[in-house]
């Protein structure tokens, strides 16, 4: 598991080097590394704790419902 501090070096990075309009893609592997899905990210939200969640489904009131 990765942090948001983590999530937000990296984006920094990919947006000096390639700019902001970079796309960003959610890639689901199994436990041999074997991919199982790649999909562009369509939405984020968060929980009451505070867990970012990125997702391929596009919500329409900006949360999951």
């Amino acid at each position: 598991m990765i942090n948001v501090s983590e999530l937000k070096t990296a984006c920094e990075r990919i947006e000096r080097e390639y700019g902001s309009d970079s796309k960003v893609v959610i890639q689901m592997r199994n436990e041999n590394g074997s991919l199982m899905k790649g999909e562009y990210l369509r939405d984020m939200f968060r929980n009451a704790e505070g867990t970012l969640f990125l997702t391929n489904h596009k919500f329409k009131h900006g949360s999951c419902e």
